[in-house]
């Protein structure tokens, strides 16, 4: 290599060296105001690569406290603050568990992919260390190895994502086939008894588009249940407003002081009983069953409807259940990267890995609940479980109508009363504190594990909308209707009173 060369590869070190140096953060900014996460530029990062030379992204976590004690403020829970304060008045921990921590920074560094984390950790230990006693700051920093990321580069697929892939594309395929096959073949045949035609027309018409679409829209009005939709639609709207709000709160946001003062306002007030407005759904959805198995019960009461009615419903959520769960841990950790990729979406494939079995076998609100695959799931679950003790009660109220009424009375007056003893025996709240390890990870919170995805607490809603079933199915023929207004005005202050 001439001198030349020297030069050239000299520069281009140089050159990279740069990138890596203008891919960190130099100095944090809006700490003030709640941004804790300084990210950098995580692909000008990877993007390095010359010879021996790599990049590698890492994101410690930094925390700032001062080297001589602080005066706290007056009001922990109070957002207000003058400029001629101190800044530690708001940087510090002050006890409000709501409030973001701004004395903990993540501050994202672009060094060689030859260092681990450990050495990382050290180095950058070190240097603030000197420069917290020059500022009169005690700065120490923390990196886990799921906080580092280097470019690695992809041979393809695996096999298992490409198998996904063949299978999806495949059933996509079907239903454009049998989708076209219903348009044009059946068009003229729609009023031809189904009994007469063989089984492949019924599977082409089984994944037709066209014709599920048709069912998936069609709105069967009953008398009985108008005027509860207003009622559904409020509820919805609270529970996804709040999952909003905690998506906002646990991934980087340019203000952060905005969340931490909607936490104090009456809108919120509203919104943050998600479990009440999470039991509303478990209501609805025992309405809906006590009254369909009623309409059931009453040509024939039979044991046998009760296992047909939990096979089909394990038949038309497991399958596309399933697919999803697949996607999660064969597809999903190839869409994409960042900073946080693999604390979010590489946690959720390994959480999948492990405890798929449980999904599709609706107990993942009890087994490796901690490590739970896809969170919303736990819903699945509970409803599932709820599905099955419902249809049990109910079948016994139609085959001993007297003896099913104080059955169906006994166990909902025994789900409160152990509900109750559960929160007083192990001292848990009813509703969530929002607080930072809440929202880091809720699949730890005592709340969430002792409450929120418990189907004992969740029976007695469920047995208040199956009682209201079979009150509203056996007096489906009285002339007295309450009206759209009154109706769901008597659901909302039984519910509510009884939680």
């Amino acid at each position: 290599m001439g001198p030349r060369d020297h030069s050239i590869a000299s520069e281009l070190r140089e050159t990279c060296s740069i990138t890596v140096y203008d891919a960190s953060v130099k100095a944090p900014w809006g700490v003030l105001s709640g941004s804790n996460h300084q990210l950098g530029h995580f692909d000008q990062c990877l993007s390095v690569s010359w010879h021996d030379l790599r990049g590698q992204y890492c994101l410690p976590s930094i925390k700032l406290k001062p080297l001589q004690p602080q005066p706290l403020p007056r009001d922990v829970h109070s957002s207000e603050f003058h400029q001629q304060q101190s800044a530690w008045l708001k940087i510090q921990f002050a006890g409000d568990p709501t409030k973001r921590h701004r004395d903990v920074v993540r501050w994202a560094l672009c060094v060689p992919a030859s260092c681990s984390p450990r050495q990382v950790e050290a180095a950058l230990g070190a240097a603030l260390l000197q420069a917290g006693r020059q500022l009169g700051v005690q700065l120490t920093a923390e990196l886990q190895t799921e906080y580092c990321t280097v470019h690695e580069q992809q041979n393809g697929l695996p096999t298992s994502t490409i198998l996904y892939l063949s299978c999806a594309a495949a059933l996509i395929i079907l239903v454009i086939v049998a989708t076209v096959y219903d348009v044009t073949v059946c068009k003229e045949d729609v009023n031809k008894n189904e009994k007469h035609k063989g089984v492949l027309h019924k599977a082409m018409i089984l994944f037709s588009a066209q014709n599920n679409m048709r069912k998936l829209l069609h709105v069967e009005k009953r008398k009985s249940l108008q005027g509860y939709s207003p009622l559904h639609v409020f509820l919805t709207f609270c529970v996804v407003s709040v999952h909003r709000y905690m998506d906002c709160y646990r991934y980087p946001i340019y203000n952060g002081e905005f969340i931490d003062m909607a936490l104090h306002t009456p809108y919120f007030y509203v919104l943050s009983y998600g479990t009440v407005h999470i039991n509303s759904f478990f209501a609805r959805s025992g309405f809906h069953l006590a009254y369909c198995l009623s309409e059931e019960f009453e040509k024939s009461v039979e044991a046998r409807k009760i296992l047909l009615s939990i096979i089909n419903r394990y038949l038309r959520l497991t399958p596309l259940y399933f697919m999803v769960i697949l996607f999660y841990i064969y597809v999903l950790p190839y869409l994409g990267s960042g900073p946080l990729w693999k604390t979010t979406v590489i946690q959720e494939k390994e959480n999948c890995e492990k405890y798929w079995w449980a999904n599709i076998l609706y107990i993942n609100n009890y087994v490796g609940a901690k490590n739970m695959c896809i969170l919303p799931t736990w819903y699945l679950s509970v409803d599932f479980q709820l599905q099955i003790l419902g249809a049990i009660l109910i079948y016994m109220k139609w085959r001993l109508p007297k003896r099913g009424w104080v059955v169906t009375g006994v166990v909902l007056v025994l789900s409160v009363v152990m509900s109750f003893s559960v929160l007083c025996q192990k001292q848990t709240d009813m509703f969530f504190t929002y607080t930072k390890e809440f929202h880091t990870d809720i699949r730890t919170d005592q709340v969430f594990q002792e409450v929120y995805i418990s189907t004992l607490g969740r029976v007695p809603a469920c047995f208040i909308g199956i009682v209201g079933g079979l009150i509203v199915y056996n007096q489906r023929a009285a002339s007295f209707r309450l009206s759209k207004v009154s109706g769901p005005s008597v659901f909302i202050g039984v519910f509510y009173g009884c939680e």
